[in-house]
């Protein structure tokens, strides 16, 4: 994606990760309300990484300010419903803003910086030529390694793997 400036990436959007179609009307259903509040969208992540359920739990009332629910990956059925690949389903976050459209990994983020005023920096960031490819990167080895951190690593300590 081109932009023209960095406040662009404030009003465009990455391209979704995957156009989808399925049944319309059970994500539509998901993305209506949540406690009467309207959904702008719908954060997934890794429910068994202690790192991802702490950012969850940290963030949870700043997104849903912003219309956004937060639940996780391992939620019965969810990956079948958004059609997502059983290999690629657990290597990122994903978010889903409306029945057909599904961002995943760095571009989430960024979607949601873009939203919050104090991640803003990082959405202007992701607009500068070559940005994205960098901070698509660095969130892909961050993911591959994320069971390391906040605890959730089972090895003993002393124990090298």
């Amino acid at each position: 994606m081109r932009t023209k400036g960095a406040m662009a990436m404030v009003k465009r959007t990455p391209k979704p990760t995957k156009k989808i179609c399925y049944d319309v009307s059970v994500i539509s259903e998901m993305l209506e309300t949540v406690q009467g509040t309207p959904v702008t969208g719908l954060v997934f992540f890794d429910g068994d990484c202690a790192m991802c359920a702490g950012h969850a739990r940290r963030y949870k009332k700043t997104l849903a300010r912003r219309g956004f629910c937060l639940a996780p990956m391992q939620t019965p059925g969810l990956r079948e419903r958004l059609g997502i690949d059983r290999d690629l389903y657990k290597t990122r976050m994903w978010l889903l803003v409306a029945p057909d459209t599904l961002y995943g990994g760095a571009d989430a983020v960024i979607y949601l910086a873009a939203r919050i005023w104090w991640t803003m920096p990082l959405a202007l960031i992701a607009a500068l030529p070559g940005a994205m490819p960098v901070i698509r990167r660095i969130y892909r080895v961050i993911a591959a390694h994320r069971y390391r951190f906040g605890g959730s690593c089972k090895l003993e300590k002393g124990v090298t793997p």
